[in-house]
């Protein structure tokens, strides 16, 4: 059985078969031939190519970011000089994210890593407790105020010219009404009996170079016996 024509011999067979009189006349006078001018295509392509993986690579100064791979062309251009295609082993050069947005990552791996657990009992720990004591007796509905009982367990970190302080703390509720006393002045009311008056919270606070607070709740739920026991 025959084989059947090669297609670069159809090819050639249909542009010699283009060939006429006035084709002939033009290679006499010096043009080149269209098989020269596809071959000198060709090249352009290539060099074209070639430019836009350099300008890539100088443009990241030899490190490509990891980014996602592009099966398509990014543009006409790419799409023109054959860049439009990249190997599946090739990252294009996907911008790189600021680096500010690095900072809330670098915060929070610097407080989980360099926090150091402090004694509950410490004065600093129980002056801050009774700041974040305040905040949730502003929060709390009802008539009572609600005054720190006991802190369980505490830690702390400085950091950015200021101290962060993670605390588990008991607050409980006092007989003291709102409308009759100040947070200040609760020091001496006395907590109603009862364990369902006694709330265990953990507490965020930042301690400011000007001795400021900000606190933040994480949240609060009823603390145990074991948790309010000789209070």
């Amino acid at each position: 059985m025959p084989r059947a024509p090669f297609r670069q011999t159809t090819m050639m067979t249909g542009v010699k078969k283009s060939y006429n009189n006035s084709t002939k006349s033009r290679y006499a006078t010096g043009h080149p031939s269209p098989l020269r001018v596809a071959a000198t295509d060709v090249n352009m392509n290539h060099w074209a190519f070639l430019v836009t993986l350099t300008s890539r690579f100088e443009a990241t100064l030899g490190l490509f970011w990891i980014g996602s791979h592009q099966s398509e062309p990014l543009s006409d251009e790419e799409d023109d000089t054959g860049a439009g295609t990249p190997s599946p082993n090739f990252h294009t050069n996907t911008p790189r994210p600021p680096l500010w947005t690095l900072i809330p990552m670098a915060l929070s791996c610097a407080l989980l890593l360099g926090r150091a657990t402090v004694d509950p009992n410490d004065e600093e720990v129980v002056k801050t407790a009774n700041e974040a004591a305040k905040v949730l007796s502003k929060q709390f509905t009802g008539k009572y105020h609600h005054k720190l009982a006991r802190v369980l367990k505490a830690s702390k970190q400085d950091l950015l010219g200021g101290t962060y302080f993670q605390m588990d703390i008991v607050v409980g509720q006092t007989l003291c009404r709102k409308d009759e006393y100040e947070f200040e002045n609760t020091v001496g009311c006395d907590f109603h009996t009862g364990q369902s008056t006694f709330k265990k919270c953990i507490v965020t606070v930042f301690r400011g170079a000007d001795g400021k607070h900000k606190v933040v709740v994480r949240g609060c739920i009823l603390a145990t016996g074991k948790e309010i026991e000789g209070i």
